[in-house]
């Protein structure tokens, strides 16, 4: 899971940057701060029971595996 989400991060920050290239400054980050809420109450109505916990590395073969999986992903 933490190679897919490292993955598709870099992915959409890749996105944003050329968006930001192409776009005026202010509309980007209103339209960017409308996404992140969807997103975040999005993710809060779907996963209402997380923690927080503390990263751990136990098989580099399955960030491996996540991270190739990320970058095929449509985010």
């Amino acid at each position: 899971m933490l190679g897919w989400a490292t993955s598709a991060v870099a992915r959409v920050e890749a996105a944003e940057a050329r968006a930001a290239d192409e776009a005026d400054v202010l509309e980007l980050a209103i339209a960017l701060r409308e996404r992140g809420a969807l997103v975040r109450r999005g993710a809060d109505e779907t996963y209402p029971r997380t923690s927080e916990t503390r990263q751990r590395y136990t098989a580099v073969s399955g960030y491996d595996a996540g991270y190739t999986h990320g970058q095929e992903s449509d985010v």
